[in-house]
């Protein structure tokens, strides 16, 4: 194949050569080139093509290949992307007699669906006379070439979209601080367009005064292939300060600093969340300081209060008034220290009706702080400063409320910058807790004097207790002696004389003999019912863990030798156990257990039962259960109380002290009872037992 194309070489290339010697060379150069040469007849055929030519179509034989059809057979663009027709194919542009220089075309090649940027030259071949023989078109590959340009194009659109669509301000200047281009986000933060800030000086663009050195330092820094990171300020057009964070750094092409890059980010808002932290902060230090400042009364307290509210605002002097809505009157509580030597108001006034105040009572008439930072000027609610009052100059106000109600009115005054509105929350934050701690107190000494009045009342009343305990132990001897010995006396005569003589007295007197003996008997349980009652309120308490249940079936067992052929059945939970005085909680179950086998003795099947439940505090109830005679709950209240009774005597006889009994018993263990019944339906007293951790 190639000596075919040698042979068709030499034929098409000899029609104007004399020598063989010229020949050779020229097919040789052809057959060697990296750049496609095509040779067209007249005719409109393609009768040479080099290698390089063979090689792109992957063509064999390229003989009479019709140009048209060749054409036809391919997809090409313009350099627009558009398909280029195809009587536009340089070979046929050639034939018309143009002569096409480097038409730049996109060739999707047939095989591999590659595209290839190529530039194609087609120039005519004449004879001496001028008539087109054919045309020669040498075609120059340039996709990589035109791949790089794409990627260098590629990159620089990336570049320009991430500098201008960076969340940071970005300025990117040449090695002298002229800016070559900026972002969107660099004139949001300083107000210059891209077009303003192109080819300004950095420095002299955005630098405030008090900052020249540092940034030309920073800018010298950058030049010398240096690094910077730091937080500043810088100047926006409109000529404010900014708070800012700087980044730069240089930009290095092959090795060589080109150029500054340097971002910007506004941080304002973040110092100023750091300024109002600051703020915070000492405010909160100032309040603990406060808080932790002993003092011995509420104008001690407030005077300390104000010197660091002072301090707090960077203030010179201050005031505390307080204020009554009722009367609209303020009452002066302090001046601050620092104001004293400097006010030479002969006769200075503490007193005033709010009717009188000029600037300082409008906070009270307006109802909310008020900032005046040029104090100097004209102001239609000034009113005037008394001849000697210290000069005002920046001045701040605030309402103290408590529930809705002006009670106070704080005053600062002559900080060197402007009073803002943290200035005013931290203060209003900071005297609101204030003025809980002086109610705090003042009720603290109300409570005192209250509590040194009633520690008198307490004192008057012990002794008046002890006298009282005295005559009631004095009392229980003499009801021990005095009155169970005469008892004891009727009961025992009352026996002999029945004994000795009781055969011959009628049945009538027999009968009033033994009344006298059972009422002698009667009145002495009522002694011991009533010496029982006292001894409870007397009892030295001793705690220690008591099994209920234990005590329980203990009791019964007791009690059961005297129910002769009665059958009650008891229920009795097991490991009931609390802490309390074993002495008391005995007399409570004996009673409790007591009644309800005295209640339930016309009960055929009496039912007895003892257990806990829990309430709905979370408080263990323990409770004593009859099915017995039950009682009427509107009763209820006088269940408790001594020589209540809610059945005759002759029905069941009793003291009327055993449930009172109870009750001061519970009440010693700081418990509670309570009882639930209804006639014939039975009864329920449930009692509790706290533990000493319960008690409040």
């Amino acid at each position: 194949m190639k000596n075919s194309r040698d042979q068709i070489s030499q034929k098409n290339l000899t029609a104007d050569q004399n020598s063989n010697h010229e020949i050779i060379p020229a097919s040789l150069l052809i057959q060697c080139m990296q750049d496609e040469v095509w040779y067209a007849d007249a005719n409109g055929r393609f009768t040479l093509a080099n290698p390089s030519a063979c090689k792109a179509f992957a063509l064999e034989n390229i003989h009479n290949l019709d140009i048209q059809q060749f054409a036809a057979s391919l997809e090409v663009f313009r350099p627009d992307g558009t398909p280029r027709p195809i009587d536009e194919a340089p070979p046929l542009r050639a034939l018309r007699g143009e002569s096409i220089i480097e038409q730049e075309e996109i060739v999707k090649l047939p095989k591999s669906g590659e595209l290839r940027y190529r530039l194609v030259t087609s120039s005519p071949v004449k004879n001496a006379e001028g008539e087109i023989l054919g045309c020669v078109s040498v075609v120059h590959d340039i996709t990589e070439k035109k791949q790089a340009e794409l990627h260098l194009e590629r990159e620089k659109a990336f570049f320009d979209n991430l500098i201008e669509t960076a969340p940071e301000g970005i300025a990117i200047t040449d090695k002298s601080g002229f800016i070559l281009k900026s972002n969107a986000e660099f004139s949001r933060i300083f107000g210059y367009s891209a077009e303003e800030a192109r080819g300004k000086q950095i420095d002299d663009l955005i630098a405030p005064p008090e900052k020249d050195a540092e940034a030309r330092n920073l800018t010298a820094s950058l030049m010398r292939g240096g690094t910077v990171s730091l937080e500043t300020q810088r100047r926006k057009k409109d000529g404010s300060l900014l708070d800012v964070w700087v980044i730069g750094a240089p930009i290095i092409v092959s090795g060589r600093e080109e150029a500054v890059i340097a971002l910007y980010r506004d941080i304002s808002e973040k110092r100023a969340h750091a300024r109002e932290l600051e703020k915070e902060t000492a405010r909160l230090k100032s309040l603990v300081t406060i808080l932790q400042h002993q003092s011995a009364s509420v104008q001690e307290f407030l005077d300390f209060a104000l010197d660091q509210a002072i301090k707090l605002t960077d203030s010179k002097i201050g005031y505390i008034y307080h204020y009554s809505e009722e009367n609209q009157h303020f009452t002066l509580n302090t001046w601050s220290r620092d104001v004293m030597p400097a006010c030479t108001v002969l006769a200075p006034v503490t007193e005033y009706d709010l009717r009188n105040t000029g600037f300082w009572g409008e906070v009270v008439r307006q109802r909310k702080p008020i900032i005046n930072n040029n104090f100097t000027a004209p102001n239609p609610y000034k009113k005037g400063t008394p001849e000697g009052h210290v000069p005002l100059y920046k001045f701040m106000s605030i309402p103290v409320f408590r529930d809705d109600h002006i009670v106070g009115v704080v005053g600062l005054a002559n900080k060197n910058e402007d009073y803002t509105e943290t200035d005013i929350l931290q203060t209003t934050l900071l005297m609101e807790a204030v003025w809980k701690v002086v109610e705090r107190i003042k009720a603290e000494e109300a409570l005192k004097k209250l509590n040194d009045e009633l520690e008198k009342r307490v004192s008057e009343r012990t002794a008046a207790l002890e006298s009282a305990n005295k005559e009631l132990e004095s009392f229980s001897y003499s009801v021990s002696h005095d009155l169970k010995a005469p008892l004891r006396a009727i009961e025992g005569f009352t026996e002999i004389f029945m004994s000795q003589y009781g055969s011959s007295l009628p049945a009538e007197g027999l009968r009033l003999l033994e009344r006298i003996k059972q009422n002698a008997m009667h009145m002495n349980d009522l002694i011991e019912s009533l010496l029982e009652l006292s001894r409870i309120t007397q009892w030295h308490m001793e705690r220690r863990m008591v099994d209920l249940s234990a005590l329980s079936s203990e009791i019964r067992d007791e009690m059961s030798t005297g129910w002769g052929n009665r059958e009650i059945q008891f229920d009795i939970e097991p490991n009931m156990k609390t802490i309390g005085d074993a002495r008391l909680l005995r007399i409570i179950l004996q009673n409790l257990i007591g009644n309800a086998v005295k209640f339930t003795s016309r009960k055929e099947n009496a039912h007895i039962s003892i257990g806990s439940v829990v309430n709905a505090d979370g408080q263990t109830e323990y409770f004593v259960r009859d099915n017995g005679v039950g009682f009427d709950m509107k009763y209820k209240d006088k269940l408790f109380v001594a020589f209540q009774r809610l059945h005759a005597d002759k029905d069941f006889p009793g003291t009327g002290i055993g449930l009172a009994n109870v009750y001061r018993a519970v009440q010693r263990h700081g418990g509670t009872i309570r009882a639930e019944g209804a006639p014939d339906r039975g009864a329920t007293f449930y009692f509790t037992v706290p533990m000493p951790h319960d008690k409040i």
